[in-house]
């Protein structure tokens, strides 16, 4: 789980700085009023959330 943890952040990383934030720095389409590059943000976090829940559920158990 420690290395879905590593590989997730890093593409995270990516995503949103500047090389990979290129792919989604779109205005439209709104998605839930919310602008494409910050609705990706959004679910980038979320996701974030629960890779990291995964992570503490997976290491408390050792």
């Amino acid at each position: 789980m420690r290395r879905v943890t590593l590989v997730f952040f890093i593409g995270f990383l990516v995503l949103t700085t500047w090389p990979g934030f290129t792919l989604l720095n779109r205005p439209t389409p709104f998605i839930l009023g919310l602008p494409f590059n910050l609705f990706a943000l959004v679910v980038l976090i979320i996701a974030g959330m629960g890779v990291l829940f995964a992570l503490y559920l997976s290491e408390r158990d050792r």
